[in-house]
């Protein structure tokens, strides 16, 4: 099961293989940010400047308490029992029905997305000078700078960390970046000027082999962290532009745009 949702504030279900979806029942969002699932909850956030919890079930309906955000949110990201939360005012650790820790950059800068790996430990975000900022994640829900990594010209817009935590993948509007998340040392900058418009999302697959990028100049593309001179990139996926791609399991993914439409690949 995958979710989706739109402007209007909807989320909706879908199973894969079936080309129908549900809808979320209930008041939610006003306007649908970014959202992940949890265990057994989908996690979101909206332009209401909350944070809300879904129990996955197939007749679902929005429940349990909306968590005042410090600000408005620009990205999600969970692992156990933690959801990070970035925004212009900085980033914001939320546990069980409250924020536990905000970060706020020195200089003011905003945080456009961020990402953690699946043990929960490893934090990075993207910054709107276009820097990415490497966290270590601590059981009380504080945040400490491990690395700061610059090299994109422009504002960092998406970004990923693998499964395991080894590997950060980081996008502007051009350039797709590929960072050790432990030592902090560039691994790929030759994935440039394939995509020629703001990239809306970068993914890894659960092996961390693989990492998928959706832009606004409409193409998807697929990249190997292997030999990143394989790049497989599918041109006008999305009429307007792709908004999104995640991959569904080792040999698809599915991916959503501009067009209102939901692709598996």
């Amino acid at each position: 099961m995958f979710f989706t949702g739109d402007f209007n504030g909807e989320i909706h279900a879908w199973r894969n293989g079936q080309p129908s979806s549900k809808r979320v029942a209930g008041k939610g969002h006003s306007c649908v940010v970014d959202m992940k699932v949890s265990a057994d909850e989908l996690v979101s956030v909206g332009l209401d400047d909350v944070l809300r919890r879904t129990k996955i079930s197939d007749s679902m309906s929005y429940g349990g308490a909306a968590v005042k955000l410090p600000g408005a949110p620009t990205g999600l990201a969970v692992a156990d029992d933690a959801a990070i939360v970035s925004s212009a005012n900085g980033l914001a650790v939320v546990k069980g029905d409250n924020v536990v820790f905000h970060y706020e950059d020195p200089a003011g800068v905003k945080f456009n997305c961020v990402a953690v790996d699946s043990s929960g430990k490893t934090v990075a975000a993207g910054s709107e000078k276009g820097a990415v900022v490497v966290f270590d994640l601590n059981g009380d829900g504080s945040l400490v700078i491990r690395h700061t990594l610059s090299l994109h010209a422009a504002g960092v817009c998406s970004i990923a960390v693998s499964t395991d935590g080894a590997f950060i993948a980081s996008a502007d509007n051009k350039s797709v970046f590929l960072w050790d998340a432990v030592d902090g040392q560039i691994k790929v900058k030759t994935w440039q000027g394939f995509h020629n418009s703001l990239i809306k999302s970068v993914d890894f697959a659960k092996d961390g082999k693989r990492i998928i990028s959706a832009s606004a100049d409409e193409s998807v593309i697929v990249w190997s962290v292997d030999e990143p001179d394989k790049v497989q990139k599918l041109s006008w996926t999305h009429a307007g532009g792709a908004s999104g791609a995640k991959f569904l399991n080792d040999s698809h993914f599915v991916s959503v745009g501009s067009d209102a439409c939901v692709k598996i690949r």
